[in-house]
């Protein structure tokens, strides 16, 4: 399922006006579902499927490992050369697939905050 939700939330966040930079990213740090651009912000897009799932069951799933991963990557962006004037924010997008071909999406803006593993969250506090 975790394929099908990925391309699930990509369709979504494309029809609010992101831009899919990669999918299934291998970065030193760690793998991303998907990176994102969002007007002028570089974001790292974490997604959690399942069938009949409730979201706040969907985000639980995003446990303290994967939420320090997830900083180390932002963190790691955040350093690079080429992206050092652009923010860089961590995003949270849960799939809830029901009877096909219904689904839910919920999207959590700035799901990792600052001071997680050295991510500072330049690009604010967005929900």
């Amino acid at each position: 399922m975790g394929r099908r939700g990925e391309r699930r939330a990509a369709r979504f966040l494309a029809r609010r006006g992101f831009r899919m930079a990669a999918r299934r990213l291998r970065l030193p740090p760690g793998e991303i579902d998907l990176l994102a651009v969002d007007g002028d912000t570089v974001v790292v897009v974490e997604v959690k499927s399942g069938r009949d799932t409730p979201f706040a069951e969907l985000a639980a799933r995003l446990g303290p490992a994967q939420r320090r991963r997830l900083a180390r990557v932002a963190a790691w962006l955040e350093r690079r050369p080429d992206l050092r004037r652009r923010a860089v924010r961590v995003d949270l997008v849960l799939v809830c697939f029901g009877r096909w071909p219904r689904s839910s999406v919920e999207h959590r803006r700035d799901e990792i905050r600052a001071a997680e593993d050295g991510f500072h969250g330049n690009a604010g506090s967005i929900r």
